[in-house]
């Protein structure tokens, strides 16, 4: 309902709520103009909000869903303009969980960073236990660091939290991750399987089908 409103009326007289809500709908659509839109509708709510850190860190996330689809910029600085963003939003609110969370996503770009990303996964999770995205993004860094068993935990944990999350293909995407890390190839197969049915551009699951062959 959200996406057709900022499609049929002008802009500015769409609600910041439903511009919000296109805005995280268009981003994980990874169609190249839609995807475009998504940033354009978050800076304009993060211009008009600017004590709202959460719009900030969503400006984050849309720089690194780009670099991880492969629409990163020619100068490849995407994860220090998210990381930028992230900053932003924690200067505004240090104990905002989905700001810990993204801006956790962004330092485990590097392994230098990856003890700073599990402080800030493990702070969102302290201040938001049902924070269904903490659990994923730490998930996937503990996917990356080779603790398979510990990533197939929180990612269970990210999707029992949200069964029924629009963004359904992303937690399975990295649930699947979870498997792979783990050596379970079998049922990392039948994840992403589910997640490429329900998402077939996203690039990460196609690259765990990929691994599962």
């Amino acid at each position: 309902a959200s996406v057709e409103l900022a499609r049929s009326q002008p802009l500015p007289e769409v609600e910041s709520h439903a511009r919000f809500m296109a805005a995280l709908s268009h981003m994980h659509q990874h169609r190249l103009q839609t995807f475009s839109t998504s940033r354009h509708l978050l800076e304009q709510l993060a211009a008009r909000h600017s004590d709202r850190a959460p719009l900030r860190a969503w400006l984050g996330m849309w720089y690194l869903l780009r670099l991880s689809q492969g629409l990163g910029s020619a100068d490849g600085d995407d994860v220090k303009k998210a990381l930028n963003e992230t900053q932003q939003a924690l200067a505004s609110d240090p104990e905002c969980p989905i700001s810990l969370t993204i801006d956790g996503m962004a330092r485990s770009h590097d392994a230098s960073g990856f003890d700073t990303a599990y402080a800030r996964f493990e702070d969102a999770q302290s201040i938001d236990p049902n924070n269904a995205m903490a659990h994923l993004m730490h998930s996937r860094l503990c996917s990356f660091s080779g603790n398979g068993n510990k990533a197939i935990e929180l990612a269970e944990r990210a999707v029992s939290l949200s069964p029924r999350d629009p963004q359904e293909y992303f937690y399975e995407g990295l649930r699947a991750t979870a498997y792979i890390a783990a050596d379970r190839y079998i049922e990392a197969r039948a994840i992403v399987e589910r997640a490429i049915e329900a998402n077939p551009r996203h690039t990460s699951s196609l690259r765990g089908l990929a691994i599962t062959c």
